[in-house]
């Protein structure tokens, strides 16, 4: 009957090494998890805090009913998710959202020579928004991590 005891005895041991086994490895796994979010949060603001944006000139061709944007990267990021990019127009009364993702604008970067397809600091967009309805009385571009710059469209003289 004592060999039971020191059987019984050493599997519940056995079982407690395996269980504590398991939750350091997911209490190990969980932590790494953390630390990993926070780093890419962490990036993710340090390039927000970086990015700037500068809307130079804007107009809207008003028998066209084109819009006209000149956006300057003023900060010290590569600015490059154009798909993720938002024009918003006020039109009459309420904001309209344009997004590049679909397709309702169009974008010809100038001076694009050290990494052409993406604007560099200093560098300058040109936005065209085709749009319906009113006339826009305001623009506003956000980027895609939420940098956003807005200005007032000049009065069309009749």
């Amino acid at each position: 009957m004592g060999a039971g005891t020191v059987i019984a005895s050493a599997i519940g041991i056995i079982l407690l090494i395996i269980t504590a086994y398991f939750l350091i490895g997911g209490t190990l796994s969980a932590a790494k998890t953390a630390v990993l979010a926070q780093r890419d949060a962490s990036q993710q603001e340090n390039q927000r805090i970086h990015t700037r944006i500068e809307i130079m000139n804007a107009s809207a061709n008003t028998d066209d009913k084109v819009t006209f944007i000149e956006v300057e990267n003023t900060g010290s990021e590569v600015i490059g998710d154009f798909g993720h990019m938002e024009v918003y127009l006020f039109q009459g009364t309420q904001p309209y959202t344009y997004t590049n993702f679909s397709g309702q604008w169009n974008y010809t970067l100038q001076r694009d020579m050290v990494n052409p397809g993406l604007l560099d600091p200093d560098e300058v967009v040109n936005i065209t928004v085709p749009y319906a309805g009113a006339d826009p009385a305001w623009v506003k571009v956000a980027t895609a991590n939420g940098v956003y710059d807005s200005a007032y469209l000049p009065k069309s003289s009749p």
